[in-house]
């Protein structure tokens, strides 16, 4: 009897320690259930297509728009002025910029990143302060109101498809603007 005692004993200890080892409970009517964990990720959307010339993204901060880009050899005024080397172009991008928060707010070229056939192509900085009205696009543009922005890069005068989005990175992995246009502009 001893024995049987004991053995039962052991049985009534061990079952719990079997039940937690495997992940498995008693319930109420004496099931057995497996927890299990489900973890759900959510699908991203797509990005937007990029937009072309003449429209606009928006954003909560601020509306772009891709006004115009124009191709030149040669901007400002000698002795001032500004040549595109050898086989290369100048490409002038307008950008109307409006500002949608209730307060000013800082616009900064830095958060530009344009593409050329595929390959990353860095701002040209030109001496000219404005072009056609346009200033650098750089500036505090105060609540509600629109700034009137160029951007310039050189490239070669045989260039296909040029992309260009404002993204400002950090807590915001989002483009807040995505242009795409090919080399039909004059």
């Amino acid at each position: 009897m001893k024995k049987l005692f004991g053995r039962i004993l052991i049985c009534l200890i061990l079952l719990p320690v079997f039940f937690s080892i495997t992940g498995c409970s008693i319930l109420d009517g004496g099931s057995l259930l497996k927890e299990v964990q489900i973890s759900v990720t959510p699908i991203p959307s797509p990005a937007p297509a990029p937009k072309g010339i003449g429209e606009s993204c928006k954003g909560d901060s601020w509306e772009i728009m891709l006004a115009d880009v124009k191709t030149v050899k040669t901007v400002g005024a000698a002795p001032y002025d500004e040549k595109a080397s050898s086989g290369n172009i100048l490409l002038l991008l307008y950008f109307d910029v409006t500002n949608l928060k209730e307060e000013s707010s800082y616009f900064n070229n830095i958060y530009f990143k344009a593409f050329v056939d595929g390959s990353s192509v860095i701002q040209k900085i030109l001496s000219p302060k404005s072009i056609e009205g346009r200033e650098v696009a750089i500036g505090t543009v105060k609540a509600g109101e629109t700034a009137r922005y160029y951007i310039a890069y050189e490239v070669s005068e045989n260039w296909n498809v040029f992309e260009i989005c404002y993204d400002i990175g950090g807590m915001h992995p989002d483009k807040l603007a995505d242009f795409k246009f090919d080399n039909k502009v004059k």
